[in-house]
């Protein structure tokens, strides 16, 4: 993502989450079109910020931002939930990511450790990590790359955590 890139963050509303799919079927449905969320559903609260971000007009920033698509959002928080399953699967702490769109349409996830920060990048042509790392008496390290699968969600979470 450009340095230049703004972002916006936002939360659920009854009319947004009426109108996306819900990413997992469940055996009751709840009034709003998709299953209920637990209250000690860990994933809840990022899950209703991912799809508020369908809400957002074009030109959400006074210029010309994208509005993020369905297809986007519902890419988004199907990654999500299986990064919350390796996480889980690893024996990895998970901590909620901040949520945001930027001005292309992307749904961004981010994640900031005491030296380390990962950023998740979605759109409708797939998922992309971008890593920075401070290293001490030297240059702030950068890696991008595929985040798509599993294995790298595990290798990514890991990595995050320092190990």
């Amino acid at each position: 993502m450009p340095a230049s890139s703004q972002m916006v963050s936002v939360s659920l509303d009854r009319d947004m989450a009426r109108r996306i799919e819900p990413i997992s079927a469940g055996p009751v449905e709840s009034s709003l079109g998709r299953p209920p969320i637990a209250a000690a559903d860990p994933l809840a609260q990022t899950r209703q910020q991912v799809y508020e971000l369908q809400k957002l007009p074009a030109g959400w920033d006074g210029a010309d931002a994208v509005q993020p698509t369905p297809a986007s959002v519902r890419l988004a928080l199907h990654w999500l939930t299986s990064c919350y399953a390796a996480c889980r699967d690893a024996g990895l702490p998970w901590y909620a990511p901040s949520v945001a769109a930027d001005v292309e349409g992307e749904v961004v996830l981010e994640w900031w450790g005491q030296s380390r920060s990962l950023i998740i990048s979605v759109n409708e042509d797939g998922v992309r990590s971008h890593r920075s790392e401070d290293v001490p008496g030297g240059p702030t390290r950068h890696t991008h790359g595929d985040a798509a699968g599993t294995g790298q969600q595990t290798s990514l979470l890991r990595w995050l955590n320092g190990d």
